[in-house]
């Protein structure tokens, strides 16, 4: 059987959950999951990597019961299954992937990696897998990309694939996109690699998201209107439909362009000039790519700076909006079913998958703990559905909650989704409370097999996995991921802490708020709650001033209160800083020990002291003027080497760029020549 146009099939296949894509393609005798979770072949066994306990659970989807755990490496954060059900489970703390074989209920072997593994693949043929690692093994300037026989587990080849990668998925036995996670000047992008060999095929600039993004350009516009410019951040994931033809990266769109409007506890600054007005300044979005075998992928994406012309409202459009949306949804589907209710915002993807049909998008969304259902090729409502992005400024069919039995106050940390190959169940695993959430398609009657527009949640299977928190750190954590609280969020705003800190860390995204541009500081790892005071020009020398700054001006939150503000500042404390691959065993290398000697030369120390390598502690205000524009907090050196760009303006796009020269103001530069500089880079990012 043929593969017809989405769009004139879209409608046979909308109305049921088990239609099953063409056997021909690829991809169609595997399961669609990614993240967190897994089938087996046979959707007998669901597989779940729970990041903090360090294993993998595993559910017999009959009875909905945990059969076992098995224990691999740490921090395990996705799984995979290969053709003869061997499964294979990223540790991004231990720079591995278990192999565990089928049958077997302990880890049969280990793979090195590089740091931070993220992405996993099996080839069709289940003879090669493929391991995504944010950074080499000894060098953070780039990721890589593994080839590993299946069989004999050794490493075919390891490719440098760019900066920060994230996710991989195969679109045919030759070719594979990869998604960077934060991306550089023009925000993250996708890679697309050629599987014989590892070598990127195209810049990762060639699919031109950002421009597509951005065709209306912010400067030059003579109409009196005014224009916003957006960077996607964020690219968790990336997932292809059975037959190969189209991918889709769930992403963060950040507005890059000037926010204008001034803090007011009204409401907050963050909630103004979303994208295509659908919701604030940070929105989570689809970027969609038509992909060829016999030539490049191409990104298809809305003009998000000009919607009215050239944007979202174009019906004649065969993929789904950019702008996923932010507001709240009234009703869904039909007006009818289980779901048509209120529901809040998306926010915060973190895993995706396709159904077997190929004409459904689902998408998980940790920092609103719910799951999203997106026709895959179209953007207006028709076979019963209401739901019109013309109309309604949404392309959502259906929003369902995931926190199961969870207080919804709380975020669960949804990170993982697998649906079954007959299309009629899907799960999402839920990391912070250690649940599994069984949704299927239900009927106004609540029968099943109901349309796409009436997914919802039936089941929680609750693994009895202990947190491995303390309580006082996992409610931190949890307020921090958290976009749909009305304490931490306004109901127009949907935004968490760790929708500008990634995971706690950096966004690489530079924000030109009212008082000026300001890039996004790393938080963990770097000694947060020793190091008051906070913000760049160091306005707030207690925690507590600071978080009412941010969650009730910027925000829109009602505000949190200082027991919480201890909560999130100690979880912030205890979590680990980024891996670091410039570190190397038996110390510093003879390169970095001289940058360690002529960072004591240039008297870089005298600010960037300590520990913490800054004179910032203890709420005591010490400015200084660098020359770059004013008087600023002493930021630490802690993480520099995945922390780009530099200064608070994010003008130093590399070490070495702000290094150049011989200002006297920022330390003594004048006494490095060129070779010492390099040097000094090489110790820097050994912090």
């Amino acid at each position: 059987m043929g593969w017809m146009k989405k769009g004139l099939m879209v409608g046979a296949v909308a109305t049921a959950l088990t239609m099953v894509g063409c056997t021909n393609s690829p991809s169609a005798k595997s399961s669609s999951a990614s993240g967190s979770l897994a089938l087996s072949s046979d959707d007998g066994l669901l597989y779940a990597a729970d990041t903090d306990n360090g294993v993998v659970s595993v559910i017999d989807t009959k009875t909905d019961e945990k059969l076992y755990d098995v224990k691999v490496g740490t921090r395990p954060m996705r799984v995979a299954v290969g053709t003869d059900d061997t499964l294979y489970v990223a540790n991004r703390g231990s720079r591995s992937v278990s192999v565990i074989r089928k049958g077997e209920r302990q880890v049969t072997s280990e793979v090195a990696t590089g740091a931070d593994p993220t992405g996993l693949a099996v080839s069709f043929d289940g003879k090669t897998l493929y391991v995504v690692s944010a950074t080499a093994k000894d060098t953070s300037d780039y990721g890589i990309l593994q080839a590993v026989d299946t069989e004999t587990l050794q490493v075919k080849y390891e490719s440098n694939v760019g900066y920060e990668p994230r996710s991989i998925a195969l679109i045919s036995n030759d070719k594979a996109l990869l998604t960077e996670y934060r991306g550089q000047d023009k925000g993250a992008n996708v890679v697309e690699v050629d599987l014989k060999t590892g070598a990127v095929m195209t810049d990762t600039s060639n699919n031109k998201i950002y421009d597509q993004l951005n065709k209306t350009k912010v400067s030059g516009d003579t109409s009196g209107n005014t224009y916003a410019s957006f960077k996607a951040r964020a690219m968790s994931d990336v997932v292809v439909t059975p037959d190969g033809k189209r991918a889709f990266v769930p992403a963060v769109l950040a507005r890059e362009d000037d926010i204008t409007r001034m803090p007011s506890s009204t409401g907050g600054y963050y909630q103004q000039g979303g994208p295509c007005n659908v919701g604030a300044v940070a929105t989570e979005g689809i970027v969609t790519l038509d992909t060829s075998e016999t030539s490049e992928s191409q990104a298809r994406t809305d003009d998000l700076t000009d919607c009215a012309s050239r944007g979202v409202v174009d019906s004649s459009a065969d993929f789904p909006p950019t702008a996923v949306g932010s507001g709240s949804i009234s009703t869904l589907g039909g007006g009818t079913g289980a779901s048509a209710s209120a529901v809040k915002a998306v926010q915060g993807p973190t895993a995706a998958a396709v159904d077997p049909s190929g004409n459904w998008l689902f998408v998980v969304n940790r920092e609103t703990s719910n799951l999203a259902v997106i026709p895959a090729y179209r953007r207006e409502g028709y076979d019963g559905e209401n739901i019109d992005f013309g109309k309604t400024g949404q392309s959502l069919r259906s929003v369902s909650a995931t926190a199961g039995n969870a207080d919804p106050a709380l975020n669960t940390g949804s990170d993982g989704i697998a649906i079954t190959r007959d299309g009629s169940r899907a799960y999402v695993y839920n990391q912070f409370n250690h649940q599994v959430v069984r949704f299927e398609n239900r009927n106004a009657d609540g029968t099943s097999g109901g349309p796409r527009s009436e997914v919802v949640a039936v089941k929680t299977v609750d693994l009895g996995l202990a947190d491995t928190l303390p309580p006082e750190l996992a409610i931190g954590r949890r307020n921090f991921f958290d976009a749909q609280s009305s304490v931490m969020s306004a109901s127009q705003t949907h935004v968490a802490c760790s929708t500008c800190h990634l995971e706690g860390r950096e966004d690489g995204h530079v924000w030109r708020f009212p008082d000026g541009a300001r890039q996004t500081p790393g938080l963990v790892g770097r000694g947060v709650k020793e190091t008051a005071p906070y913000l760049w020009k160091a306005q707030f020398t207690n925690f507590n001033d600071f978080m009412h700054e941010t969650v009730v001006k910027r925000m829109g939150g009602s505000g949190t209160s200082d027991a919480q503000n201890d909560q999130m500042l100690a979880w912030l404390a205890s979590e680990p800083a980024p891996e670091n691959a410039n570190l190397v065993a038996g110390g510093l290398t003879t390169q970095q020990q001289r940058g360690q000697a002529a960072f004591a030369k240039a008297q870089c120390g005298t600010c960037h002291a300590g520990s913490n390598f800054t004179d910032s502690a203890n709420g005591v205000v010490t400015l200084h003027d660098v020359g770059v524009g004013g008087s600023f907090d002493t930021p630490s050196l802690k993480g520099l080497a995945r922390s780009a760009p530099y200064l608070h303006d994010g003008s130093a796009h590399t070490l070495l760029d702000r290094l150049q020269g011989s200002d006297a103001m920022h330390g003594d530069l004048s006494q490095l020549d060129d070779q010492a500089k390099l040097d000094l880079v090489a110790y820097l990012k050994t912090l």
